[in-house]
């Protein structure tokens, strides 16, 4: 998740390989790394075979903090050996009203959505 300015507001899930203690392809993800390189060594787990995945965000930042009412941006990016890189990124409004909304595609990225409400 990030902020209107670009910025980290909360990582979710990184998956990846973590066969090598410079892992190659994490690098590939541009976006991600460019902010988060110093998180390598919390990388969450390894990285998933194609199929359909969810992963809940508690409108929490990475300090702890609860995020504020306003405009973030969903961040979904893939990147792997002899394929594409891909990312997706676009704009939520969270605020006092529930929402659902379908994503772009891109590259590897074939379906993704994001729904807003109480749990």
């Amino acid at each position: 998740m990030e902020d209107g300015a670009g910025n980290t507001v909360r990582n979710l899930s990184v998956w990846m390989q973590q066969s090598r203690l410079n892992p190659r392809w994490l690098a590939e993800l541009r976006r991600w790394t460019r902010q988060n390189a110093d998180l390598l060594s919390t990388v969450s787990s390894a990285t998933r075979n194609p199929g359909s995945y969810a992963v809940k965000w508690d409108g929490k930042t990475d300090k702890g903090a609860l995020a504020g009412q306003g405009d973030y941006y969903v961040c979904i990016e893939t990147a792997r050996e002899h394929g594409p890189y891909s990312l997706v990124r676009e704009k939520v409004t969270v605020g006092a009203s529930a929402f659902k909304k379908t994503l772009a595609t891109d590259n590897d990225i074939e379906a993704a959505s994001v729904a807003y409400g109480k749990a």
